[in-house]
């Protein structure tokens, strides 16, 4: 437990640690879990033995990491966030449930067959946030100032014109003030 807690968000309040475990488990509507409770701690190891995994990887470390990724972009309700090659939404379906129903998950792919499966399986997980998005080679076809943020995973090296699609990239991303 001490192991997956620090490997989320080392940093990160325990209370903030809980909200985010919520989100990634599905547990929003238990406002009264706290990390002492051992209810809680079941309920989260028992999400972690059944979390889905490659096939032949050791499911707890790849796990972690993709938790600490998801946490690690400090993303807030109502966000609007891009997923680059989305793939079928792995982190899609996380960063989702974190955004909320106000925040919107644009999941960018250049393969409309990535982008039915994305569909299908956001419909049995019943994420409506998720906006499927085909993209094309040189551009992720998102909306000028559309998004709070960008995660690209394991998908740069397959970009044909990396040089290209990151230019395309830069205008979709909201101007910040600060």
């Amino acid at each position: 437990w001490c192991l997956l807690w620090q490997a989320l968000n080392p940093l990160a309040s325990g209370r903030e640690v809980v909200r985010q475990l919520q989100a990634l488990f599905h547990l929003e509507n238990r406002p009264q879990l706290s990390p002492d409770d051992g209810a809680f701690v079941r309920e989260v190891a028992q999400r972690l033995a059944t979390a889905e995994r490659p096939a032949g990887r050791r499911w707890l470390p790849w796990f972690l990491a993709a938790a600490a990724a998801v946490a690690a972009l400090g993303l807030k309700p109502g966000d609007a966030v891009a997923d680059i090659g989305c793939g079928t939404g792995y982190y899609a379906s996380r960063m989702a449930r974190i955004v909320g129903k106000k925040g919107v998950v644009y999941a960018v792919d250049i393969q409309q067959e990535m982008l039915d499966l994305l569909g299908r399986r956001m419909k049995q997980l019943h994420l409506e946030n998720v906006k499927p998005v085909l993209g094309e080679e040189k551009d992720p076809k998102l909306a000028p100032g559309s998004c709070d943020l960008m995660l690209m995973v394991d998908v740069y090296h397959e970009f044909d014109h990396p040089y290209e699609m990151i230019r395309a990239m830069i205008p979709a991303l909201k101007k910040r003030s600060e």
